[in-house]
């Protein structure tokens, strides 16, 4: 109490007035809930169990319940939903559901088909069906893949929707997986290309391979055809980071091998290795990559959080800049173009909205457009 009260007079008052009401802090030793801190314990996946049973006892007895829920479902199945797109090239991929597909399917269109009013699908993976062949709850985690031909990728999957998943190698041309391919057992894992043979990949090796956020520390190169255990560490994170990853970014100015450390949630360190070298961050801690691989972008595009502090204030003004990854592989940022400031919406968006925003404007391009043929159509009867 008397170390409290000299570092803050009100921290004292605080846990006397805990204390009246017998709310004292507790230790991990008399913290009756304790137990609930095994997140995946049998224990605690049952008290929550009940709970939300309880809960969703309480909502279904509400006279709203029942015409809110109808409207949501028919929401989320209709098909006039825009399909959210993702490009591949000249490909357009979209995962898709609704009433009979109520895992998804993930499919594919060409560009051409996708600006029309009824876009020609060809679906790619059926997660309805790939979880009623396996015995399993799939839920559909995303794919990453091989640029340019974006024939190969690693296929996440989640049992039940939690948090981890399995990953596995995916052939997008014969819609079939990989017999002997890359593949992951269920861990919150990343994974990324590195060339058709090697894969960036950040999993549980083992004890002490994640961090206390729950995600890879230790970023590894794997080699088809060798067991995960031969996998060739790169780079270790600190054990009380979020996260790291590996991938490799290929940009008009080269090649790149990247590592990416995130030691907080809106901060991160990026790397670019030379050889079996990482030289000092190639970006500082608030840079975030905003282009998503956009190859008119020489390099990509970062924002960069510059605090500045004063004694009367502390004031934080955010920039961007056009770099050279070759300028930044050397231990230094080229400015190749300055940019507008932003504007105020654009200064509250975190990372990779301005991507989202333009798959976002070519959807809603493409429905534009098939209204505006129907009402065409229209004035023409």
């Amino acid at each position: 109490m008397k170390i409290l009260a000299r570092w803050h007079p009100l921290a004292a008052l605080a846990v006397a007035g805990l204390a009246i009401l017998g709310l004292a802090p507790t230790t991990v030793d008399d913290d009756p809930f304790i137990w609930l801190e095994d997140v995946q314990g049998e224990k605690a996946l049952s008290w929550a169990k009940e709970e939300s049973a309880k809960t969703t006892k309480v909502f279904e007895a509400q006279p709203e319940y029942e015409p809110i829920y109808k409207r949501t479902l028919e929401i989320l199945d209709s098909k006039e939903k825009i399909p959210t797109p993702e490009l591949f090239g000249d490909t357009v991929y979209n995962f898709w559901k609704d009433d009979v597909h109520p895992r998804g399917i993930w499919r594919r269109t060409t560009l051409a088909s996708y600006r029309t009013a009824n876009p020609q699908w060809e679906t790619v993976l059926d997660i309805d069906a790939l979880a009623k062949a396996e015995g399993k709850s799939w839920v559909f985690h995303g794919a990453t893949c091989l640029p340019p031909a974006n024939e190969r990728c690693m296929i996440d999957l989640s049992p039940g929707g939690s948090d981890t998943h399995v990953s596995r190698e995916f052939d997008t041309k014969t819609k079939q997986f990989v017999p002997k391919g890359f593949e992951l057992p269920e861990a919150k894992s990343s994974t990324a290309w590195r060339d058709i043979d090697t894969l960036w990949v950040g999993t549980d090796f083992g004890p002490d391979s994640m961090t206390t956020s729950g995600y890879p520390r230790i970023v590894k190169l794997w080699k088809r055809g060798t067991p995960l255990a031969d996998a060739k560490t790169i780079y270790e994170g600190k054990a009380e980071d979020v996260a790291s990853s590996g991938e490799t970014e290929i940009l008009p100015d080269g090649r790149w091998d990247v590592i990416r450390r995130a030691p907080a949630f809106f901060r991160q360190e990026m790397f670019i290795l030379q050889g079996d070298k990482l030289p000092r961050p190639a970006a500082p801690l608030a840079a975030q990559r905003l282009d998503g691989g956009r190859e008119d972008l020489p390099g990509g595009v970062l924002t960069f959080r510059l605090a500045r502090r004063t004694r009367a204030r502390a004031a934080q003004a955010r920039g961007a800049l056009r770099a050279e990854c070759s300028g930044f592989a050397r231990g230094r940022g080229q400015h190749a173009g300055s940019r507008p400031a932003p504007n105020a919406r654009q200064r509250e968006e975190p990372p990779g909205v301005p991507v989202a925003r333009e798959q976002r404007q070519l959807a809603e391009g493409r429905d534009s457009d098939a209204r505006n043929r129907q009402r065409g159509a229209v004035g023409d009867e």
